[in-house]
């Protein structure tokens, strides 16, 4: 195998033109604001603008919300191009520890949205649809976890674009815009399940054999090796813990009288 790069999807490498331009804009009206003050400050933002979904019982304050909720997630790739803009005009490297925040504030917000999504199922007497979002929200970590081990290994994993960030966080925001009805409930927190599912053990057999077909290549990269050798960890028991709460919810699904 030849040495390689970690892969971004094609829809990440279609849309990074967007993210730098948003980026150095931000960086030119707020000089002072780093790439981890608009990381956590995001999935801050979004998980209020999920309370904001899920509470709203009128439709314009829910417009608002989903509104809010969209922009915030957009921001999601916005703050890597930040950070090396600073580091570029600074001549300084990027934080280490960067890019464990941004995929730490990811996995909370998402785990947070699906776990939020299942209680009102539960709410709505659907118990399907809330042990489907609990999986969901108990898997989300799995994909990023799998990765960060490959790359702790010196692997870099084949991308698809199949239950990537961008799409996960699209489908949740449906589903929290519209997962009222059970059956959109279900069948957008069974499909984000099985892509977190799918993904995962792609992830998992190809950080076990480096002859998977799901391996690209070597890791050329010392600091993106570096990164994972953090990631993995802080996501191993990040999953630990939403794995316990999902028992946990599932627990109160099942013993729950509907």
């Amino acid at each position: 195998m030849s040495e390689t790069s970690p892969q971004n999807s094609q829809l990440r490498e279609s849309t990074k033109d967007y993210f730098y331009k948003t980026a150095d804009l931000i960086h030119r009206n707020y000089p002072n604001l780093t790439a981890n003050q608009l990381t956590m400050g995001r999935a801050i933002a979004s998980m209020l603008a999920t309370e904001g979904i899920v509470r709203s019982s009128q439709s314009k304050k829910k417009l608002i919300s989903v509104l809010g909720y969209t922009a915030f997630e957009l921001l999601d790739g916005v703050d890597g191009h930040l950070a090396n803009i600073r580091a570029l005009e600074s001549d300084t490297p990027t934080n280490l520890r960067g890019n464990l925040y941004d995929t730490m504030s990811d996995k909370t917000v998402e785990t947070y949205n699906c776990f939020k999504v299942a209680s009102r199922s539960l709410n709505n007497q659907d118990r399907i649809g809330a042990t489907l979002n609990t999986l969901a929200g108990v898997t989300s970590s799995l994909p990023a976890l799998f990765r960060a081990k490959a790359e702790s290994n010196n692997l870099v994993v084949k991308e698809n674009g199949i239950g990537t960030r961008p799409v996960r966080a699209t489908l949740i925001g449906l589903n929290l815009a519209f997962g009222n009805n059970k059956h959109v409930s279900r069948v957008i927190g069974g499909s984000i399940l099985g892509m977190n599912i799918h993904t995962a053990t792609k992830r998992y057999f190809a950080s076990k054999n480096r002859q998977s077909k799901n391996v690209v290549g070597y890791l050329d990269n010392d600091k993106k090796q570096l990164e994972a050798k953090l990631r993995y960890p802080a996501l191993t028991i990040f999953s630990l813990g939403a794995t316990a709460m999902g028992y946990r919810f599932l627990k109160k699904t099942f013993n729950k009288e509907v």
